[in-house]
């Protein structure tokens, strides 16, 4: 195969027949080279071979500092080995960036394109009549287009007011989990307001695979600490497809619902670590080693099931970890040595935990850094390179997608084929734009640092307000020389800082489309809770769909 690679693209290095090898090139170049040679050498065999098996897990909320993969990531005090494993055997991607809160994160990695251009830079809560844009092309349809078996578990949160919505409407064979943001981790409840009543009411969801008409309430799955009941259900899926058909790829999203608020873990978790350790910290502690003995189950599943060596398992999580809530009340997880947090677009909040392991192609790039620029969205256009599919999404309602394929980069260790990155456009008012190795933040940003060992007893434990910083008309940083953002340079470098400032405006002005969402319903732009939504949580005691869609196949569903 590697022979007949090489003939079919002899052209391109038939000005090297009269070298002996890189000595008349020049070292840089020879390298330069050299990459280019090994990124299409494996992309050629990425395409050719058999397409892996694609396992993606989510870890809710997981800060920079609150692992221990080392070398990148290394905090001692935790105890994660199958991160770690995950480490030492694959990639840890350093300049990899999300949104800076959940809901927009997901639909960019499933959609490939940027909050704010026809996706919502908006979460939205159980009784909202919003979910995100219907027009586009989700990824689990573009890989089963390739062939590919497709499963969701744990969290969806890109809304559910109508069936049309949910995963399986969205190209998922399977689901099972819940379909909101958040919930008790033992019992599945969670609440909403609307108008001036609370409603609390279970939110686990299943579909086995009849259909988004054959979606129901998971009666019987509600009562057990979530992580281990959706760990299982992949353990499940994985063997199932293992013994069904080898010859069928399959892509399984794990979005865990770890470390994610409310701040629950079963006790044996906790009791991994010293009592002296701060009472809060001690808790998410042991919510990161439930999150990783999950990580080990599905990654021990796969090798019983002979399928781990083609198997792209990934790990990452959807922003940054909460150092300071919305609300305003400090939180508990750490992104040092970043500054900021979720929801805000300082490095804390944006650049996130991801790792990557591919044994069959990148055994030879194992326990390596790549410190290539990459955004959520490329996922979509990276997996659909592996899956041979065609990432292109367009037509009626649609909007290009902005993902971008990696994998040379990736694979090889070279370049990005990724330059620029914009994250949050609000119109304009609130965002960030990298270039290189500059940054540039537009807004008030929620920023404060915290050591180490954050939170401890020294953590304030009532609500104040945080540390604001006004990034009006911009902020800038030299991410090379200040990872920290401690150096505001907007003022002393003014040519770079309207530089960027024009480049970061003028993507808002190209991208932005705020009202080319195709996910709401009319007038639900003023309406952030649908009564009708309540009443039926109220009554059946679930949260579910609630709105028929009249003319579809789905208005004569019976809503359980």
């Amino acid at each position: 195969r590697i022979l007949a690679w090489f003939r079919a693209h002899r052209p391109r290095f038939r000005h090297l027949k009269a070298a002996a090898g890189c000595s008349l090139l020049g070292v840089v170049s020879c390298t330069s080279m050299l990459r280019t040679l090994v990124g299409l050498l494996l992309t050629t065999l990425a395409t050719a071979a058999p397409r892996p098996h694609i396992v993606f897990i989510v870890v809710d909320d997981l800060g920079y500092h609150n692992l221990h993969a080392p070398p990148h990531h290394a905090n001692p005090e935790i105890h994660s080995p199958a991160m770690a494993r995950l480490a030492r055997e694959g990639i840890v991607l350093t300049n990899y960036y999300a949104c800076q809160i959940c809901g927009p994160s997901r639909a960019s990695l499933l959609t490939g394109r940027l909050p704010g251009h026809g996706i919502s830079e908006a979460m939205f809560s159980p009784a909202t009549p919003r979910g995100y844009n219907r027009n586009l092309t989700m990824l689990p349809t573009k890989l089963r287009q390739a062939g590919y078996a497709t499963h969701a578990l744990g969290k969806w949160h890109c809304g559910f007011w109508q069936r049309s919505f949910l995963p399986t409407s969205r190209g998922f064979d399977t689901f099972t989990g819940y379909l909101s943001g958040a919930e008790d981790h033992f019992d599945q409840t969670t609440s909403d307001k609307c108008r001036q009543s609370t409603v609390h009411a279970t939110d686990l969801w299943h579909d086995d695979g009849n259909g988004p008409s054959g979606g129901r309430p998971a009666y019987e799955m509600n009562g057990t600490y979530d992580t281990y009941t959706y760990t299982q259900k992949a353990v499940d899926i994985i063997k199932s497809h293992s013994s069904i058909s080898e010859a069928r790829p399959m892509f399984l999203y794990f979005a865990m619902h770890n470390v994610h608020g409310p701040m629950q873990v079963d006790q044996r978790f906790e009791d991994l670590y010293d009592k002296t350790i701060f009472p809060r910290r001690r808790t998410l502690n042991g919510m990161v080693s439930a999150a990783d003995e999950s990580l080990a189950n599905i990654t021990d599943a796969l090798e019983m099931a002979g399928i781990a060596d083609n198997t792209l398992l990934i790990m990452v999580s959807d922003n940054g970890g909460p150092v300071v809530e919305g609300s305003g009340q400090w939180s508990l997880a750490n992104n040092y040595p970043l500054r900021g947090g979720k929801y805000s677009h300082f490095e804390g909040g944006i650049r996130v935990v991801s790792m990557a392991r591919y044994p069959r192609l990148l055994s030879a790039r194992a326990g390596t850094l790549w410190h290539g620029l990459m955004h959520v969205s490329d996922w979509y256009a990276t997996l659909c390179h592996l899956a041979g599919v065609d990432a292109t999404d367009s037509g009626l309602g649609k909007v290009p997608i902005d993902s971008i394929n990696v994998w040379p980069g990736l694979a090889t260790g070279g370049d990005s084929p990724r330059t620029e990155l914009i994250v949050g456009m609000a119109g304009g008012t609130k965002g960030a734009y990298r270039f290189g190795s500059w940054k540039l933040l537009v807004g008030k940003q929620m920023g404060p640092w915290v050591g180490r060992f954050y939170p401890n007893y020294s953590t304030p434990s009532t609500d104040f307000q945080p540390f604001m910083h006004d990034c009006l008309p911009g902020c800038l940083y030299d991410l090379r020389a200040d990872p920290a953002e401690d150096v505001n340079l907007f003022r002393t470098r003014p040519i770079v800082a309207q530089g960027l400032l024009g480049r970061y405006r003028t993507l808002v002005a190209q991208l932005s489309k705020p009202d080319a969402d195709g996910d709401m319903e009319p007038g639900a732009k003023d309406q952030r809770t649908d009564p009708e939504s309540c009443r039926l949580a109220q009554e059946s005691g679930w949260w579910q769909p609630w709105s028929r869609e009249v003319g579809t196949e789905l208005d004569t569903i019976h809503m359980v």
